[in-house]
């Protein structure tokens, strides 16, 4: 291959690339809100089984990737007195720095493959539902550099638990969503085995809760997601009706509990 024709295909794959990465971060514009008002938050038992597993000082230097809205940012400050927030979409961030103390929180613009750090200066990375959007192997190189040796990471993921009809119900509406989304590829929640390999050891644990919800949060629960359609879009009055069935067939008192599991793998890498 000639030096001219390997350069034409170097920058058409930057170029291809660029717009693919643009796209990943662009799914959520316009979702904050939503995003923010209607996902479920994580237990304070899981920070505490990362307390109990890394032993680390509340003064530890803590990196929150694909930070999105703040939502585990804000539970890791109620053990630890600073927080990275690393998060490449502006509205997701911009929501996140509305609700986040500002002298316990750093907020940076950047991917979680190539976010600024010193080398060997964190001591704990974070992923909460946002694992499976990045590029792992890029990712785990960027990581090894800038994680102390002593280092830890913890990856973390809400899944609803089809346990009653309404979850059931919840579930197969939001896979009917992915099914006919125009975007192309969506990213799905990895096996464990998979998400086990991205480590040199770790372990699982694992809490269940529920979260209570109204129709506007249920509406907003399913209009949050990347796939989803947007106000004014095609079929979005179509699922907002929808929801509200479902949400009518199994409320009480205005609200219905959807369960989750929280999973956290947490180890070194």
């Amino acid at each position: 291959m000639g030096a001219s024709c390997f350069n034409h295909w170097k920058r058409h794959f930057f170029r291809l690339y660029f717009l693919f990465v643009s796209e990943k971060i662009s799914r959520f514009d316009g979702k904050a809100s939503i995003y923010a008002s209607s996902r479920p938050t994580y237990p304070l038992k899981t920070l505490h089984q990362i307390s109990e597993v890394t032993d680390l000082p509340t003064d530890a230097t803590v990196y929150d990737l694909g930070a999105g809205t703040g939502l585990f940012s804000q539970i890791l400050l109620e053990h630890f007195q600073r927080v990275h927030l690393v998060e490449p979409n502006a509205d997701m961030r911009g929501q996140a720095e509305n609700v986040l103390p500002t002298d316990h929180s750093t907020s940076i613009d950047a991917e979680a493959e190539s976010f600024p750090a010193e080398p060997r200066s964190i001591d704990l990375i974070t992923a909460a539902q946002a694992f499976h959007w990045f590029d792992q192997p890029r990712a785990k190189a960027h990581w090894r550099q800038v994680l102390k040796p002593s280092g830890w990471v913890a990856l973390v993921w809400n899944t609803r638990i089809p346990s009653t009809p309404f979850a059931e119900e919840v579930g197969n509406l939001l896979k009917a969503l992915v099914d006919a989304s125009p975007q192309g590829d969506i990213p799905q929640d990895s096996a464990d085995e998979e998400i086990l390999a991205f480590f040199e050891s770790a372990q699982i644990l694992a809490t269940e809760h529920t979260t209570p919800l109204s129709e506007q949060e249920l509406c907003n629960l399913v209009m949050s997601r990347s796939y989803s359609p947007r106000s004014g879009e095609p079929l979005f009055a179509e699922i907002k009706e929808k929801v509200q069935d479902i949400h009518a067939s199994y409320q009480s008192n205005g609200l219905v509990d959807l369960p989750y599991l929280t999973k956290l793998y947490i180890g070194r890498i």
